[in-house]
């Protein structure tokens, strides 16, 4: 059999009056030799009508919303079969285990459909199931990128599709309408969970011509260096072994625009350039404001129902932390390529961060707003080498929002009155104050850690401690000499005074 690149090349070999392919999500080719490939459209008479029940919000309440929203189903519909399309094992390995250890399901209740990959198989564990009839083996079942087509199931059930701004999680519209028509039978209901991420960040998008480009800087270097190893004795018995191996680093960062071709040889991936283009397509057109998905569903003739939901439910994937300390690293790596935050942007969109990065990357784009480049890079790679950077990383990054506030700000004229200076707080003075000064800023967390409760005072206060007695000194302490570009923190407007705020309500949530 034809593995999938292949088949590319069996297709080219036809002439064109003999060769057909069959796509529910066409899009256009950039391969020149298809791109004038005759294109007929099939289309019913009388456009399918379909319900959608649409819960959008921001990227720190996406994991809470979608667990909320299951929990829901499974409580109005306890009888019935429930779906959800997310492209993520690991992400539906942590909704799975909320679900589980709070007991809204049992293992024997809960499947996941996906890749039978040895990574797939070690992350969904246990769950791991390959679909062997045309109904859903359990009550509860996950569904990852593997399953959105070439099957069909002869049953009816309540849908959800999970749409996350990370990386390959996204859906575009074709493909939300694809999964759904899976149910040969008719979805009893479908309720889509979606996030939006206004950042101009994102304005900057490789174009066909500069991918291919890209594509061809692959291509060269990996002619170059079979050619090398083949003219050495040693090492030529390694090649393949070598190129595998650095082809399987660009997929790792979904950066891979070559591909290999019956020859053996490498070749433009254009189908991976298509991928691409129509990923920023669907993340600038779907996801960059609020209402923009609701709008393309009912131009597609669905009737859609939206909602704005903020959940407090914090879902946190699990990574182990050598993976976290190889993250930061290539955080650290990626930022010092560039010689300014110019740069920086425009090249963040050749990079595949996952979201743990790439939220990291967009605080960082943040802060070099108002700090010197060069210093806080430093600082910044400095960190992520430390064994578990994460923590430390992420005190670092909230601790200078926080010295950006200007004086007006609520947290900071509250901080300056729950704790004066030289007063001395036993722990349980603390923890009070700590959460009633949360919620005066609008954090309606509590904590209830001493630990915690001492992590989110340093942020605010310098302390010092003798026994069961903390006494309060410096405000807004620096934990390093990084002087802001904004002299005047009252000319910090509300928008970033804003993006502060749910920075913060990050770092706490992160706590609970």
């Amino acid at each position: 059999m034809a593995t999938i690149i292949e088949v590319i090349d069996v297709y080219k070999k036809h002439p064109g009056h003999l060769r057909a392919m069959l796509s529910a999500t066409r899009i256009e080719f950039s391969d020149p030799e298809l791109v004038n490939e005759p294109v007929t459209v099939f289309s019913y008479d009388i456009p399918l009508q379909s319900s959608i029940n649409l819960i959008r919000g921001i990227p720190n309440s996406f994991m809470g919303n979608a667990t909320e929203t299951i929990i829901a189903n499974l409580t109005a519909y306890p009888d019935d079969k429930h779906l959800v399309a997310f492209n993520s094992p690991s992400g539906c390995m942590a909704i799975i285990r909320y679900l589980r250890d709070n007991g809204h399901l049992q293992q024997s209740e809960i499947k996941i459909l996906c890749g039978a990959s040895e990574r797939s198989k070690n992350t969904t564990q246990e769950y791991f199931h390959e679909l062997d009839s045309d109904h859903l083996p359990a009550k509860l079942n996950f569904v990852t990128s593997a399953y959105f087509t070439g099957f069909d199931l002869n049953e009816s059930y309540h849908l959800i599709s999970l749409s996350q701004n990370r990386g390959w999680r996204l859906l575009s519209e074709s493909r939300i309408k694809q999964i759904a028509g899976i149910s040969r039978t008719g979805l009893i209901s479908h309720t889509i969970v979606h996030e939006y991420v206004i950042t101009p960040e994102f304005e900057t998008l490789l174009t066909k011509e500069e991918l291919a480009k890209i594509a061809r800087v692959q291509v060269a270097a990996l002619n170059c260096m079979k050619s090398s190893f083949e003219k050495d004795p040693y090492l030529s018995k390694y090649t393949r072994t070598y190129l595998n191996n650095l082809l399987s680093s660009f997929d790792s960062t979904q950066n891979r625009y070559v591909r290999i071709n019956e020859e053996v040889e490498f070749k433009v991936s254009f189908l991976n350039i298509d991928a691409v283009l129509e990923a920023q397509r669907v993340s600038l057109e779907l996801y960059q404001k609020p209402e923009q998905l609701e709008l393309k569903l009912t131009e597609l003739g669905c009737q859609v129902t939206a909602t704005e939901k903020r959940s407090e439910l914090t879902i946190t994937e699990e990574t182990s932390s050598t993976d976290k300390s190889t993250e930061y690293q290539q955080i650290a790596e990626f930022l010092s390529t560039s010689e300014d935050l110019r740069e920086l942007r425009d090249n963040i969109r050749s990079q595949q961060f996952n979201g743990a990065q790439l939220g990291i990357v967009n605080k960082c784009l943040f802060l070099l707003n108002y700090y010197e480049y060069g210093t806080f890079i430093s600082l910044f790679a400095k960190l992520a080498k430390l064994k578990s950077p994460n923590k430390s990383i992420n005190r670092l990054l909230t601790q200078h929002y926080l010295y950006l506030l200007p004086e007006s700000n609520v947290l900071k004229q509250q901080a300056q009155v729950l704790f004066p200076l030289k007063d001395q707080l036993t722990k349980d003075i603390i923890n009070k104050k700590i959460n009633k000064l949360l919620q005066l800023y609008g954090i309606t967390h509590t904590i209830k850690s001493e630990n915690n409760t001492m992590s989110v005072l340093k942020l605010l206060v310098e302390v010092s401690k003798q026994g069961s007695v903390t006494t309060i000194h410096q405000h807004f302490p620096m934990s390093e000499s990084i002087t802001p570009y904004l002299p005047d923190r009252s000319d910090l407007s509300e928008a970033d005074q804003g993006i502060v705020k749910s920075y913060m309500y990050s770092y706490v949530s992160s706590l609970i």
